[in-house]
């Protein structure tokens, strides 16, 4: 009785680890599928085509109406909302410089308004998708001279 009770268990136990085995070979499947149709999806232009849909209304406006500093504001507008959707985001520029997200273009001297280290202004905007850097934002900071 004692050996069938060892054989039933070392069949469960069989049993359990080629569960764990498919359920593993189903889960590489099922990434490697949907690898497969992104790479399709890329190599067929179409992974950008809803980006390019909602970018083409701003396009036909610009080409369509006399170009203002409202149109143009409200184009830019439009184009950023369509980016923020699919995860971009400026880079924080409020407060002090920080060498993650910003690049110093020129430097001026701290004053009552502007302590050392601060950022006095942003000469080009900076973004990232997700956790990604894309382009620091350009700022000017005060900064002592020595």
């Amino acid at each position: 009785m004692n050996e069938t009770a060892q054989e039933i268990a070392e069949l469960k136990e069989l049993f359990i680890r080629r569960l764990n085995e498919d359920k593993a070979k189903a889960k590489l499947i099922d990434e490697l599928t949907d690898s497969l149709r992104l790479r399709d999806s890329f190599s067929k232009g179409t992974i950008f085509a809803d980006l390019m849909k909602e970018l083409l209304v701003s396009l036909d406006r610009l080409q369509s109406e006399e170009p203002s500093s409202a149109l143009v504001a409200s184009i830019v507008d439009e184009v950023e909302e369509v980016l923020r959707r699919r995860g971009l985001r400026r880079v924080p520029i409020a407060g002090e410089f920080n060498p993650k997200f910003h690049e110093i273009i020129n430097t001026v001297q701290p004053d009552a308004q502007f302590g050392e280290g601060e950022i006095v202004e942003v000469e080009r905007d900076g973004y990232q998708l997700g956790e990604t850097l894309l382009r620091p934002a350009k700022v000017v900071i005060a900064k002592t001279r020595s």
